[in-house]
Order: C-alpha cells, then structure tokens, then sequence
C-alpha cells in the first residue's frame, strides 16, 4: 500500500510581480507543484514500466490477460500484466517491468476494458449476433477472451486461455488513464438436444 505524502507545505501568496512572475502566474505555479505533489503515487504507477524511446514510437504495449469480471451483460473488465515477445514464433517472456492492471487495492484497480464489447447488449452483441433470435440457443454464453467458465452477475473468471493482446494506455473525459484492447470474443455453451 502506498503512503500518502505529507501535506504540501504552504507557500503563502504574493501581491506584487516580478517581472513576468505575477501573483496569478505565482498561484498557478503552486496550484500545479501542489497537484503534482498530491498525485504523485498516481503518476508513478501511470509511468511504470514506460519506456519513453519506445512508447513515442509505438503508443501500445503487449499484454496477457489473466482473468476475467463480468460487469454487465455481455460486458467485461480484465486483468493484465506486461509481457514482451520473446525470440521465437509466438514466444513470450514475463516483462520486467511488471506493469499489471494491480494498484493499491487489487487485481482490478487497472483493469483492461475490450472496446469491442462497449456497445453489447443483452440481445445482440459486435460478433454480429442476436441473441434475442428465437433459434439462438439458451445455453450459449458470450466468453470473455480467453474463455474459461465465463459466468455473469459480477463473477470472475481465471481464463482459459492467457490471451495476448495489444494494450493500450488512454485518457477518459476526466483524464484517468484507462487500459483498452479490441479482440473479437465467441460463444460457448451446452449443445441443445
């Protein structure tokens, strides 16, 4: 768990300018040194494991996933850690980085979200599907990547398979850093008689 820094000292406020340093370019300079002493831990595990040289080269990372939350239906939230591509065909070693979808509470602090899914409803989902359709089987699940025994209601699902995929770091409406890949899920389920 990471300790929260000690308060930020008071720097007090000034009335008259120096030059260009005047007292509202004075409280934005401090307003900004306070933001960032306060949200420090924050952008340590933002820059973990970046590698400035490659990352303004390539804005994406290579990533397992591990396991599986359902959050709503047909819908869900991944965890992840780093990995690199190893030297041989489809070979992949464990990053040392270790950057992961872990923060200070859990497993799914980072959590990776597959904007493939972000439209899914209960009736039809991006593979096209429409499960809503009298002929579409009830038994047929929509599987998280990965598969595994994908359930719903909020349960987790340690995948079948540690898929890889290409992660990638963006910024919502309120500036949170968010972890998005795009893989096609499928479907699974008992076969009706």
């Amino acid at each position: 768990m990471t300790a929260e820094p000690p308060p930020f000292p008071n720097t007090g406020s000034i009335t008259k300018g120096i030059g260009k340093l005047t007292p509202e370019v004075w409280d934005s300079l401090m307003w900004t040194a306070e933001w960032l002493h306060t949200n420090a831990a924050s952008l340590d595990k933002l820059l973990q494991g970046v590698n400035h040289s490659q990352q303004a080269k390539r804005p994406w990372f290579l990533a397992r996933l591990l396991k599986s939350k359902n959050v709503a239906t047909n819908k869900y939230i991944y965890s992840w850690e780093k990995i690199t591509l190893g030297t041989g065909n489809y070979s992949f070693t464990d990053d040392s980085d270790t950057l992961s979808s872990t923060g200070d509470s859990d497993e799914w602090d980072y959590a990776a979200m597959n904007v493939i899914e972000g439209y899914n409803t209960g009736d039809n989902t991006s593979t096209g599907t429409d499960e809503g359709a009298a002929s579409f089987p009830a038994t047929m699940i929509l599987q998280s990547i990965g598969g595994g025994e994908s359930q719903i209601g909020g349960a987790i699902t340690v995948l079948g398979v540690q898929t890889p995929v290409m992660m990638f770091t963006y910024r919502d409406s309120d500036n949170v850093a968010r972890y998005i890949f795009s893989a096609a899920n499928s479907y699974d389920g008992g076969c009706p008689e």
